[in-house]
């Protein structure tokens, strides 16, 4: 009995040293890599300016100036008017505000319904499995958008609602890969011998299926992250988003392209804002999909 212990303590040891190697390996990737860098800065700047934006007096993105209005790039208007006379740069960063937090929003809904439902089914397999993977086909039919699109007037347009919107239509990227992973994890020696141990399905997904789907979770949550915050700036464009006053990246381009010869400043930066976004969730995705991939060494 002694022994036993020793061995298993020993191998809860080795098992303990080998996952700190492999953290600290994967880290020692990522901050090597300049692309990852890169990425994290533009993320950073669009994030911090989402965060301080209310905080800043000078800021008011609904304040109009009729007196003002169309005036290009100035010292008193970094990134000039609009055709109310409404400062670009404050709506530019409260945009962004909307823009992360939709994302964020429906990217952890679609992660919750998605990875639960791609888990019981890979994992209870049959009939069950049939069903559940059907029903995430039968989503992938359907344009992302499109149904994005439906979902949304069919339930009223409002943040909220986009929120609720993406979360449905990427809900099924997740239970994809969940499934996938659980369905090589559950053959895998350790697994049987946790299961004729007497260990309850939920002590096998949480103690093993959850976290050998975490590296392949993570990167597919990066890449959605940028699909949200471009489809989000999409169906604002059509007037699906924030309702006006307030401002989104989306309804500032829709705003703009009457004004586009005369005043290219009304589209340019919020599509530069969109544009930094999404590159900078991509960048940060395939970094991280380099990083946690054993075959490739920096």
């Amino acid at each position: 009995m002694i022994k036993d212990r020793t061995s298993t303590v020993g191998s809860r040891a080795h098992g303990t040293i080998t996952d700190v190697r492999t953290r600290t390996a994967v880290w020692d990737r990522i901050r090597r890599d300049y692309i990852a860098i890169l990425g994290t800065c533009l993320l950073s700047a669009v994030i911090v300016a989402a965060i301080i934006a209310p905080f800043l007096r000078t800021l008011d993105p609904v304040r109009t100036d009729v007196a003002v209005r169309l005036s290009g790039p100035s010292v008193k208007y970094p990134l000039g008017t609009d055709q109310l006379g409404r400062d670009v740069l404050s709506r530019v960063i409260f945009g962004a505000r909307v823009s992360i937090a939709v994302a964020l929003g429906s990217v952890v809904l679609a992660a919750l319904v998605g990875v639960t439902v791609g888990i019981a089914s890979g994992f209870s397999g049959g009939l069950l499995d049939e069903i559940m993977m059907r029903g995430m086909d039968f989503m992938f039919a359907f344009p992302a958008i499109l149904m994005a699109l439906t979902i949304v007037t069919v339930l009223g347009h409002s943040s909220a609602n986009l929120v609720v919107a993406l979360g449905i239509v990427y809900a099924p990227r997740f239970a994809r890969i969940a499934r996938a992973s659980t369905l090589a994890t559950k053959v895998e020696t350790y697994v049987e011998a946790a299961r004729s141990l007497g260990a309850s399905p939920f002590r096998i997904i949480h103690r093993h299926i959850l976290p050998n789907s975490l590296s392949p979770l993570l990167i597919v949550t990066t890449i959605t992250l940028a699909s949200a915050v471009l489809a989000e700036a999409s169906l604002s464009f059509l007037g699906l988003g924030v309702q006006p006053p307030y401002p989104s990246w989306g309804r500032m381009l829709s705003e703009g392209k009457a004004y586009l010869e005369i005043a290219s400043w009304l589209t340019v930066f919020p599509g530069l804002a969109v544009v930094a976004t999404v590159l900078s969730f991509n960048l940060i995705g395939d970094s991280l999909r380099d990083a946690l991939d054993p075959r490739i060494r920096f």
